[in-house]
């Protein structure tokens, strides 16, 4: 009978600490921890020719992050960051580097500090150290580069064949290129390289929407059929290997380059 008496006493408590757990997890947050990854979309093009550091650099998240099966950075959320470093090729052996730094996360118009750095770049011939330190590759090792040197030798013994190679090779390919140069559309991958701290959960944003293909097959079946390699319109050059393709209505289409802050679809 004792201890009931002591639990009714103690309810009125039990109830308040009930009551205020709500808040002392708001108080503490949501942490997204160090290494948590997430997948962005830039919105400003950035080249190594023509960039400074503390350039502004707006990015917008393609993908939700997750942690612990939680939805934390919902799809549409806006990534703010900086040119930290950036160095020109200016010649054939050196190499173009640059580093980016995200330092803000809007969530709903809610702004959080983020620190955050590049992990990997989608379709890169350039390659990102463990510090997120973007490095080019040399012009020399280009396929033009290559063929550039080749043809040098060849001049050393017959210069007018030599002149012929060179005019067939400026002709198909582009002259070689040692600079870093993402246009606004490019995806990459960031790294936090310390925690993240929420109000809570986010949801998954946009992605929300989504829906399965209805039939894979079908799709599959399409894109097989597509080309290889593409020329382009004007001059009619070839263009480059065909590794993307946009399924949908010619308004969805023409939505999807808008969002991607890209040129427009010539459809």
């Amino acid at each position: 009978m004792g201890r009931f008496r002591s639990f009714r006493k103690s309810s009125p408590l039990l109830s308040l600490l009930l009551a205020a757990l709500p808040l002392a997890v708001a108080a503490f947050g949501l942490e997204v921890p160090a290494g948590t990854e997430i997948q962005i979309r830039l919105k400003t093009k950035i080249s190594s020719q023509n960039a400074r550091a503390k350039d502004p650099v707006e990015a917008v998240v393609i993908a939700p992050a997750m942690v612990n099966g939680q939805f934390v950075i919902p799809t549409g959320a806006a990534v703010h960051g900086t040119v930290e470093k950036v160095t020109p090729s200016t010649k054939a052996d050196e190499r173009a580097v640059l580093v980016l730094a995200f330092t803000e996360l809007e969530i709903a118009g809610a702004k959080l500090k983020l620190a955050a750095q590049v992990a990997a770049v989608d379709n890169a011939r350039e390659k990102v150290d463990d510090q997120g330190q973007i490095n080019g590759i040399l012009a020399s090792d280009t396929i033009t580069g290559k063929i550039d040197s080749g043809i040098s030798k060849v001049a050393e013994k017959y210069s007018g064949f030599a002149g012929v190679l060179g005019a067939v090779k400026e002709a198909v390919l582009k002259p070689a290129e040692g600079d870093i140069t993402f246009d606004a559309g490019v995806e990459m991958t960031l790294k936090l390289t310390a925690a993240l701290t929420l109000k809570g959960p986010s949801g998954p944003g946009a992605a929300a929407g989504l829906k399965p293909v209805a039939n894979e097959a079908a799709l599959a079946d399409l894109v097989l059929h597509e080309p290889f390699q593409t020329v382009a319109q004007n001059p009619p050059k070839p263009s480059d290997i065909t590794n993307l393709m946009l399924v949908g209505t010619q308004e969805q289409v023409k939505q999807a380059f808008a969002d991607s802050d890209g040129p427009s679809p010539p459809v």
